[in-house]
């Protein structure tokens, strides 16, 4: 099928290349992230510093608030920019239920619109939406709920939600 990638790593190596992947350290640890990995090692337990894509880092802690410095290139500030200034469109509040499938490829995705801010105990769904891509359909659903939405989409894959890393903040360890 076309959407497999002969050289496994190939496409995440472009991604992580994109976004500027660095491996954290110095004052990007922080002595929390520093106790914890010590505290790994003296237990003989792997460990290592995580590999994340803020290039100016200064470890003030609040990645998943937003980072105030801007040093986090996440989707809102690396990929929406130059999908706009390439003429793309971007749906906010537009959940994706489904990716559509047809002959072993991803051409568009269908959903529903959601209020931004919906009031305490309001259900609200909006119109259903359905979009077909020109040229391909890009996954990032995060972390958790990307292999979720490519199972749901139909997809049967022997390595979909295999390999899976996470980054806990070491000061949520206890």
């Amino acid at each position: 099928p076309r959407w497999c990638i002969r050289d496994r790593g190939e496409a995440q190596d472009g991604l992580e290349r994109g976004l500027e992947v660095t491996q954290m350290k110095g004052p990007q640890l922080r002595e929390h992230s520093e106790a914890l990995l010590r505290a790994l090692r003296s237990r003989k337990l792997e460990g290592h510093a995580t590999r994340r894509n803020a290039r100016e880092c200064v470890g003030s802690g609040q990645c998943l608030q937003g980072c105030r410095e801007g040093a986090k290139l996440s989707t809102n500030m690396r990929w929406v920019p130059e999908v706009m200034e390439r003429g793309g469109i971007v749906l906010s509040c537009a959940r994706v239920a489904r990716v559509t499938i047809e002959r072993g490829r991803a051409v568009g995705v269908t959903g529903r619109f959601v209020h931004p801010a919906p009031r305490r105990g309001d259900r609200l769904r909006g119109a259903r939406f359905s979009v077909r891509a020109r040229r391909g359909v890009f996954v990032a659903a995060s972390a958790t709920a990307s292999a979720p939405l490519l199972e749901r989409s139909g997809l049967r894959l022997p390595a979909l939600g295999r390999g899976w890393r996470g980054h806990p903040g070491a000061g949520l360890v206890g």
